[in-house]
């Protein structure tokens, strides 16, 4: 195996185990950005945005509930 392609799979690894965490439509959401052929880079950074704002939002949500009940559109 080359570097980058190492390095890629190790990267698919750390996003499994950070989503492993959230809710669903974090998982749909990262499967989008990949098959849209997003990088690694973009894709997390994308995620880690979202995860900000889920945190933001569930502030007024003091069971954390909010994104328990978010759908996918699809």
């Amino acid at each position: 195996m080359n570097g980058r392609l190492e390095k890629e799979i190790h990267a698919k690894k750390l996003m499994g185990n950070k989503l492993a965490s959230l809710p669903d439509v974090f998982k749909e959401f990262y499967s989008y950005l990949d098959a849209e052929g997003k990088s690694y880079t973009t894709s997390n950074n994308y995620i880690n945005h979202n995860i900000d704002f889920m945190h933001y939002i569930n502030e007024n949500y003091p069971d954390g509930t909010f994104y328990g009940q978010v759908k996918a559109t699809h």
